[in-house]
């Protein structure tokens, strides 16, 4: 079975992970919470603001990282032929579930990591997997 990849939904979908997290720790939504879990001070912000380089190149490592994450959802969208958009949701549901989840409930358990944090963390992950399936399934 030959697996036939659209590099360009990949890249649009590392884009919609990137816009999901954006969006996700802003203080439209999550941010002032997340940063207070993590114990990120406003100062610490007006710091890494500051740092462009810095900031470009922790932007550039998590797209990166989003751009591994769609590509191998494209693979599992072939390799399990979901072709509905229901279908590429529920594998984002099962990835997340199988992959992310244990992982992060790991965190809590051996790390001792706050509970709220990992659950922000946990829905932050499966909203954008659900954005990259989404993507794809639409784009390829």
């Amino acid at each position: 079975m030959a697996i036939i990849i659209s590099y360009g939904a990949v890249l649009a979908a590392g884009v919609a992970g990137m816009i999901v997290g954006y969006f996700w720790h802003s203080d439209y939504f999550w941010g002032r919470q997340w940063r207070a879990l993590m114990g990120i001070t406003d100062e610490q912000v007006a710091l890494a603001k500051a740092n462009k380089a810095g900031m470009i190149k922790v932007y550039l490592g998590g797209f990166i990282l989003e751009l591994l994450m769609a590509y191998v959802l494209a693979h599992l969208m072939v390799l399990f032929e979901a072709g509905t958009l229901g279908l590429s949701a529920q594998l984002a549901v099962w990835v997340w579930l199988g992959f992310v989840f244990p992982v992060m409930v790991g965190e809590l358990v051996w790390e001792g990591k706050i509970g709220k944090l990992v659950a922000l963390n946990l829905a932050h992950r499966l909203a954008a997997l659900l954005a990259m399936t989404t993507t794809l399934f639409f784009l390829s």
